[in-house]
């Protein structure tokens, strides 16, 4: 099956050659894709932004090429979006092209009702993740500031 990989780390100090994001997230994708006889024909990816926007040139990428590939390879879900109502947005749209996504790390694939119920669930941890990171690094800078230090 011809396939297409999206990587994605949110921040600027998870991209480069050192760092253990897209390397890792593009090393799980190739083993799964040799393992499961999937052909990657693209690569896109998101250096150092948020999942919480469409607004990310590779995810663009992804959704204008659909219908050249026949799944969209990720390592987690969450690397798609960090918004439940964007995952079933991306999602729609990708199987209205003919497109599936299919994650290295979940194994719940195909429409039947389990799968895609545990699907959206998945999808609703990862934007209550995103919250609690928020939620934190906010508590975090206000703590810092309170002390003179620059958030």
């Amino acid at each position: 099956m011809k396939a297409a990989a999206y990587i994605r780390v949110s921040t600027e100090n998870q991209v480069g050659e050192d760092r253990y994001g897209l390397a890792s997230q593009r090393a799980d994708i190739e083993a799964y894709a040799a393992r499961e006889g999937h052909e990657i024909v693209y690569w896109f990816s998101d250096e150092g932004i948020s999942g919480g926007t469409l607004d990310r040139p590779g995810l663009q990428d992804v959704m204008s090429h659909a219908g050249e590939f026949s799944a969209v390879l990720v390592a987690k879900t969450d690397r798609l979006s960090r918004d439940l109502m964007m995952t079933l947005w991306i999602e729609k749209e990708l199987l209205k092209a003919g497109v599936e996504i299919l994650s290295v790390s979940e194994p719940f694939r195909g429409q039947d009702p389990a799968n895609v119920l545990f699907r959206q669930i998945i999808g609703a941890f990862a934007q209550f993740e995103k919250s609690r990171i928020t939620e934190r690094m906010s508590g975090g800078r206000k703590q810092k500031a309170s002390r003179g230090g620059y958030a």
